[in-house]
């Protein structure tokens, strides 16, 4: 709808006045909403005197007017600025009653329509209520307070961990590190993979404060200096260690063992008497007695 043509107006109802050669208008009072104006209503046509399409004027309220001029401005603004929303607001909590734009300033820190706001932030409906059925998703929030802000990339590994890029603080990247691959204190090391070599020499111990690396490293030189020593079972026989509180009593025969031709018992053959000679190696063995013929070719 529009306003009727100042040049075909020729009287006004209520409070205004028309000037038809300044095409002026003028009020003779304050406007209230009982006050009338003609109006030409372009989607309302009828046919007289043969034409067709001829515009109905009809009469409407100062009341009339200001809703449809304020649905005019919503629809075309999109946002109908309400007031402040907080502490000594236009409003101290958000309404029940609202129309789709109605936009409010938040000027106290808070949650308000279950999003956490900052001083400065926009709250807009985007649902029209008339007291009843409210509910949050009713409202969208614009952020205007970005202290603090953070920029991040323009993607990322799912469950990756973030990591900052930079020395600002203002800006982050992905790590590149799973966080299923963290080992926390109390975690599962059961998987955890680690690469280490032999230390040089056995000599030196363990040491708080040492990576695990190093001391794997001591740990598996001395087992292969150790040896097959390193499994020995602690026991009282042979192929096992003797305990450092075992007590030996009795008599133990040594093991049984031979040095050329001496036994373990220090013995050469198994005949009495006999004199002890080297052969042409010199090994000591056995030898035998001179008998009275051999006695008597000595005998010159």
């Amino acid at each position: 709808m529009k306003f009727v043509s100042l040049d075909n107006l020729t009287r006004a109802f209520g409070k205004i006045r028309i000037d038809l050669a300044t095409k002026a208008v003028k009020l003779s009072g304050a406007l209230t909403d009982t006050d009338s104006f003609l109006i030409i209503d372009a989607a309302d046509t009828e046919t007289i005197n043969g034409t067709a399409s001829v515009k109905k004027i009809k009469r409407v309220t100062f009341a009339e007017l200001k809703t449809y001029l304020s649905g005019f401005f919503s629809a075309a603004n999109g946002m109908v600025y309400k007031g402040t929303l907080g502490t000594a607001g236009t409003v101290t909590a958000v309404p029940t009653t609202y129309a789709v734009g109605d936009t409010y300033k938040v000027i106290t820190a808070g949650t308000w329509a279950g999003a956490v706001l900052e001083p400065g932030d926009l709250i807009i409906a985007i649902v029209a209520r008339t007291g009843t059925g409210n509910l949050n998703g009713d409202w969208t929030f614009v952020q205007t307070n970005i202290d603090g802000a953070i920029a991040g990339p323009a993607s990322s590994v799912d469950h990756n961990l973030v990591q900052f890029n930079g020395i600002t603080g203002k800006s982050i990247e992905d790590s590149g590190i799973a966080a299923a691959n963290i080992l926390v204190k109390t975690g599962d090391g059961s998987n955890v993979v680690n690469t280490f070599s032999a230390a040089a020499n056995h000599t030196t111990n363990l040491v708080t404060g040492e990576t695990l690396a190093v001391s794997l490293g001591k740990i598996l030189k001395w087992f292969t200096d150790l040896g097959a020593a390193a499994w020995l079972a602690v026991g009282t026989i042979a192929g096992t260690v003797a305990a450092g509180d075992h007590l030996h009593t009795g008599t133990y025969a040594p093991n049984t063992h031979a040095h050329g031709n001496v036994t373990s018992v220090g013995a050469i053959g198994t005949t009495i008497d006999l004199p002890i000679i080297t052969d042409t190696a010199g090994v000591m063995i056995a030898g035998a007695w001179a008998t009275n013929a051999d006695i008597d070719a000595l005998v010159i």
